[in-house]
């Protein structure tokens, strides 16, 4: 645009190109041009010569008292919501350690709960309990398996009693010994037919097993499964089943034939040493 604007001056004959320009050429200078797209940039998308609305006025008092009515019937919803989770850790047999939690989700904890906790501390006065405002934690280590049954009992015979129903809780465990290795089988029923009236309660059950676990039989509530751990959800109002096995090492048969082997190594070695002899002067026969 700039060439095209520029003012003709008079060239000289012996030149081989020639410039020429058309009057009916629509010529643009490149000023002009970006005067335009500047003009473009500014130009307003918003009509703002009319006058303003005036200031934002507030809510009404009926949309407040509404809301606020709204927020006040949802408490009573959100507040009975309570999650019992029990973990049972199986990876040593005569060494199971079992986790219980209580957990209220919203707001502040029920009566029955209230009762729950204190009567759970009055039976295990030795375990290792914490209290918060919404939560409640215990555990029992180092309990053999027949110990364990009791306290899964305990807690759930107490659940039942407070919410006015009787419930109960059964562990039946198998090993069998295969040389190097031992199946481990366990058979858990929870009888929770009595508890149809609570609502908005959550009952997990968590099984920490050493490997793999292999399932026989479960009830309608299909247990989530992971590498380690098994999480069953308990179903209210019916009698809940779960079978299931994995396999381990024996330890005990491991150890014996470590045992045999540093024994029999020991005794190899001396043998041939002696038979070898030594290299210190012997005595001469008589």
């Amino acid at each position: 645009m700039e060439i095209i604007d520029s003012p003709e001056i008079k060239k000289p004959d012996n030149w081989n190109i020639n410039f020429e320009s058309s009057p009916s050429l629509n010529k643009k200078s490149l000023r002009e041009k970006n005067k335009n797209k500047v003009n473009l940039i500014d130009k307003k998308f918003i009509d703002v010569t009319n006058n303003p609305t005036g200031e934002t006025e507030p809510f009404k008092k009926g949309f407040t008292f509404i809301i606020f009515l709204i927020l006040l019937l949802l408490i009573p919803l959100l507040s009975g919501c309570v999650k019992i989770e029990n973990t049972l850790d199986l990876r040593e047999f005569n060494s199971i350690n079992n986790y219980l939690s209580v957990e209220s989700k919203y707001l502040n904890k029920l009566p029955w709960q209230i009762k729950f906790e204190e009567e759970i501390k009055d039976i295990f006065p030795d375990a290792e309990i914490s209290v918060n405002r919404s939560n409640f934690y215990l555990k029992n280590k180092n309990l053999s398996l027949k110990n364990a049954r009791e306290v899964l009992q305990q807690i759930i015979r107490k659940a039942g009693g407070i919410q006015g129903g009787e419930t109960n809780l059964e562990i039946n465990a198998t090993k069998k010994n295969l040389l190097l290795l031992e199946k481990n089988s366990y058979r858990i029923e929870v009888d929770l037919t009595t508890l149809t009236t609570i609502k908005d309660l959550e009952i997990y059950l968590k099984i920490i097993h050493p490997n793999k676990a292999y399932f026989v039989t479960t009830n309608d509530s299909q247990p989530e499964i992971s590498e380690n751990l098994i999480i069953w959800n308990l179903i209210l109002g019916e009698r809940n089943t779960l079978e299931f096995s994995f396999w381990s090492w024996n330890k005990l048969f491991i150890g014996i034939t470590l045992v045999l082997l540093i024994i029999l190594t020991a005794y190899s070695l001396r043998f041939y040493r002696f038979k070898l002899g030594t290299d210190f002067p012997q005595l001469p026969p008589n």
